[in-house]
């Protein structure tokens, strides 16, 4: 996982972002181990931290390799992401309302699945 980790940064650093968000569960398990209704967060120097509802907190700190957790009450993800609004932030949401909602609070936010297919393309040894 921490070599996952280390191509993501790279590809995130090549979008010139410095914080890679996902929300598809296939990304989310390939950057945290946990596979579930969550969303991931990479931070710069491989810090990552998984944002989940109630019901899917404790599987996901059981499964999940090297993450933080935090519970999110229902609703309450884009003001959970709020806090990142510094940072040059790219996510991979494919839904068009919650990229919009997004963008209000965060406004360097970029949609881009990028950095995970290419991260993704060179297999685990």
């Amino acid at each position: 996982v921490k070599a996952r980790r280390k191509r993501l940064e790279k590809y995130c650093n090549s979008v010139n972002c410095d914080t890679l968000v996902t929300f598809e569960p296939e990304n989310l398990f390939y950057l945290t181990g946990f596979w579930g209704e969550a969303v991931g967060i990479l931070e710069k120097g491989g810090q990552t931290t998984i944002i989940a509802p109630e019901l899917e907190a404790s599987r996901a700190k059981d499964e999940s390799i090297n993450c933080d957790v935090i519970t999110s009450q229902r609703g309450g993800l884009i003001s959970t992401l709020a806090s990142l609004k510094k940072k040059k932030i790219c996510a991979d949401c494919q839904n068009y309302s919650v990229m919009q909602s997004l963008k209000k609070s965060i406004p360097r936010l970029k949609q881009s699945s990028e950095p995970f297919y290419n991260a993704r393309i060179i297999k685990d040894s």
